[in-house]
């Protein structure tokens, strides 16, 4: 299975200057849950803000730049199509997470067939990095799990905020399927 894993504001924000927007315990407790095991794809600047490989998890980065080496030991990969065919494949037998950014997100739009999405209703201040809303034009999707909690913000992506209760909605969404391929909008 290929798949998306985001946390998104209010207008679909992900990030700002290579950092996520918020440090929810709860959503970083359900993305570990959610990928440990798993091959995960992402973009250089999503690597270098986690600054270091995911442990139980295969890591691979994708870059433009052929040279780009890091002191870790992820996979990396520079050739965009050749990452998506590649995750097409070993997505019939293994899981396969996309964590970002936002054109790494863009370029796999059209091959996934699940997003785990965590929902903040909350705009944050700034932010430069966003989850392609595009994905939900093209497809049918259909919600499969939701749940909602309530969590206290204390830090945004511009630091330490009065303290705030938010509301925060975890959701799964399937594409919906036909016999030739994925349903179209």
């Amino acid at each position: 299975m290929l798949y998306m894993i985001a946390c998104v504001g209010k207008k679909n924000e992900i990030g700002y200057k290579n950092k996520l927007l918020w440090n929810i315990p709860e959503d970083m407790e359900r993305f570990k849950r959610i990928t440990m095991g798993d091959t995960l794809i992402m973009g250089r600047k999503t690597y270098e803000s986690i600054g270091r490989e995911l442990p139980g998890r295969t890591n691979i980065v994708m870059s433009r730049n052929i040279e780009y080496i890091t002191h870790m030991s992820p996979i990396h990969m520079s050739d965009m199509q050749a990452t998506i065919l590649w995750a097409i494949k070993q997505s019939k037998l293994y899981n396969i997470g996309i964590i970002g950014g936002s054109e790494i997100y863009e370029a796999f739009i059209d091959y996934v067939d699940k997003v785990y999405l965590t929902e903040v209703h909350h705009s944050p201040k700034t932010a430069d990095s966003y989850f392609p809303v595009s994905i939900w034009n093209r497809y049918v999707w259909e919600q499969s799990e939701n749940y909602r909690i309530t969590s206290r913000l204390t830090q945004d992506n511009k630091g330490k905020i009065e303290p705030e209760d938010v509301n925060v909605d975890f959701s799964t969404y399937t594409r919906k399927r036909e016999d030739n391929g994925f349903k179209k909008v």
